[in-house]
C-alpha cells in the first residue's frame, strides 16, 4: 500500500501506479475515466452493476453486440465505501500507526466523496481508493508492480490530450483475451454475471478432467453456468455447444430460488482490541448485491463456459500420466499425476523440466518434517461458532523451483489444509506449473 505520506523509495518500480493515480486524482475523475471507456467502446463493452449502482464493473465482448464474453474484468469502479486508510482499524500501540489523513485543501469539485477504481488486465492490476473529500488516499498494486499496466507510462509521457482521456484510451485498447481462450455466452443478464458464470463452468471442467470424464482428443469443451453439471464437448466451438445443448436439457441443472435469511442480518461493523500483547478483530461484513433480479433457470436463459482443450503429450512423462490442469482464464497446462493407494502426487510441468524425479518422494517428506515441527497459531473458535465439519484427507502444495532464477530450490510446504473428500476444482494450473501437491487419505 501507498499512503499520501508514505511514498515508495523506488519510484521506477511504482510508477505505473503512481503515473494512473496522478491521472486520476479523485473520484470523480474515476467516474469520467469509467464512462470515457465505455464511450469507446460501444456495444464492445458489457457492463455489470451492483448495490444500486454504486459499484460498475465493464467487461468485453468477443466483438459489437455479441452475447460471447471475456470473463474477467476490465475496469471496475466503486462510490462510497470506506473513508480511511483501512477498512479496518489496524492501529497497535507501539507497533504500527494508522497513516494520517492528507494535508491541504480538498479540491472544489462537485460529487466528491469516497470510493475506489480498479484497472485491470488479467492477472495484472492497479487499485485507487479515494478518501471522504474525494481525494485519492492510498493505492495497491499486482505482483510484481514495475510489469502492471506498464505501457500506460509512455501513453501519458506523449501529452497527446488530457491525462483521464490518455488513460481512458490505452484502457479501452488493452486486449483482454489475450490472457486466456475461456469465454461465456449469457443469453440474459444474470445476477452471478459473467465471472460467476465462467468460474461455475471452470470448476466443472477442471472436475471433469480430472477423473477422466472428458475424452482426450475432444477439441472444445462446455460446462453450463448454474451449477457445471450439465458438460458436453465437440469438434468445434458450436458443434460443444450444441452438444451442451443436448446434454442441458437432460440434466436441467438448475438452481433454486434463494431464500430471504429467517432473520434480518446485522448491520456491518468493526472492533478491535489489543491486550496483553494480543491482537483481535471482530468483524461483520456484507458482500455486493447484484442490481440483476432473480432470473428464472430455463434452456433457453442458460449461461454456458466454453474453451478449447489442447491435447496431451505424446511421451509419458517422467513420473506417472499426464492430466490436464486448467488455469483461471482457461488456458490447458499439462502435470504429471502418479495415483497411489494413499492419494496421489501431482507435479507441474515446469517442475518436471528442473527437478529430477528420483528422489522426489523423500525431498517431499522432509518438507513434511519440516513443516510439522513448526508452531503453529491456535485460534479458538469464538462462543457460539459451530464445530467444523468432518475431514478425511490432507492437501499440501510444495513449492520446488524459485521462480525468479527457474532453479531448483529446497521444497517447502507453500499450503496446507483438511477436506471432506477431494475437488480438483481448486488445481489452478498457471499457478502449479511451478509446484507439487499431494493428496493423502486418512487410514481407516
Amino acid at each position: 500500500m501507498a499512503a499520501p505520506n508514505e511514498r515508495p523509495t523506488d519510484d521506477v518500480e511504482f510508477r505505473s501506479v503512481h503515473a494512473i493515480r496522478d491521472a486520476i486524482p479523485t473520484r470523480a475523475h474515476a467516474e469520467m475515466l469509467f464512462g470515457m471507456v465505455a464511450d469507446l467502446l460501444g456495444e464492445k463493452a458489457w457492463i455489470e452493476t451492483q448495490d444500486g449502482e454504486s459499484t460498475r464493473t465493464l467487461f468485453r465482448r468477443e466483438a459489437a453486440g455479441s452475447r460471447w464474453i471475456v470473463p474477467w474484468p476490465l475496469l471496475s469502479v466503486t462510490r462510497g465505501g470506506r473513508e480511511g486508510p483501512s477498512p479496518v482499524l489496524t492501529a497497535i500501540p507501539g507497533v504500527y500507526e494508522e497513516p494520517t489523513i492528507r494535508p491541504g485543501p480538498a479540491p472544489k469539485i462537485r460529487g466528491l466523496g469516497p470510493g475506489q477504481i480498479t484497472l485491470h488486465d488479467g492477472p495484472e492490476h492497479v487499485n485507487v481508493c479515494y478518501g471522504g473529500d474525494g481525494r485519492w488516499f492510498e493505492c495497491s498494486v499486482s505482483s510484481p508492480p514495475r510489469n502492471a499496466l506498464a505501457g500506460v507510462v509512455a501513453a501519458l509521457a506523449a501529452k497527446t490530450a488530457s491525462p483521464t482521456e490518455i488513460v481512458a484510451s490505452f484502457v479501452a485498447g488493452i486486449d483482454l483475451g489475450r490472457h486466456g481462450p475461456g469465454r461465456v455466452h449469457l443469453p440474459v443478464a444474470l445476477p452471478h454475471g459473467a465471472q460467476g458464470a465462467w468460474n461455475c463452468g471452470l470448476f466443472a471442467i477442471r472436475d471433469a478432467l480430472f477423473e477422466d470424464r472428458v475424452p482426450a482428443a475432444a477439441p472444445w469443451i462446455a460446462a453450463d453456468g448454474w451449477t457445471g453439471r450439465a458438460i458436453a464437448w465437440g469438434e468445434t466451438r458450436d458443434a460443444a455447444i450444441d452438444a451442451w445443448r443436448a446434454e442441458l436439457a437432460r440434466v436441467r441443472p438448475f438452481p433454486e430460488r434463494p431464500q430471504p435469511p429467517a432473520e434480518p442480518l446485522p448491520e456491518p461493523s468493526a472492533e478491535q482490541s489489543f491486550e496483553d500483547g494480543q491482537l483481535s478483530f471482530r468483524v461483520t461484513l456484507h458482500g455486493p448485491s447484484s442490481d440483476v433480479p432473480w432470473v428464472a433457470p430455463t434452456l433457453e436463459n442458460s449461461p454456458v463456459a466454453v474453451l478449447p482443450i489442447a491435447e496431451m503429450p505424446a511421451s509419458l512423462p517422467s513420473l506417472g500420466m499426464w492430466t490436464r490442469l486448467l488455469g483461471a482464464y482457461g488456458t490447458v497446462r499439462s502435470a504429471a499425476l502418479r495415483r497411489d493407494r494413499q492419494g496421489f502426487t501431482l507435479v507441474g510441468d515446469r517442475v518436471l523440466d528442473v527437478v529430477p524425479h528420483d528422489g522426489l518422494d523423500a525431498r517431499l517428506d522432509a518438507a513434511d518434517r519440516d513443516y510439522d515441527a513448526r508452531p503453529l497459531p491456535r485460534f479458538e473458535r469464538p462462543p457460539g461458532f459451530p464445530e467444523p465439519p468432518p475431514t478425511d484427507c490432507s492437501v499440501r502444495t510444495y513449492r520446488l523451483i524459485d521462480e525468479g532464477t527457474g532453479r531448483a530450490a529446497t521444497p517447502f510446504v507453500a499450503s496446507s489444509g483438511r477436506s471432506a473428500g477431494f475437488r480438483a476444482s481448486g488445481l489452478d494450473g498457471d499457478r502449479l506449473r511451478w509446484s507439487a501437491v499431494r493428496l493423502r487419505r486418512d487410514r481407516n
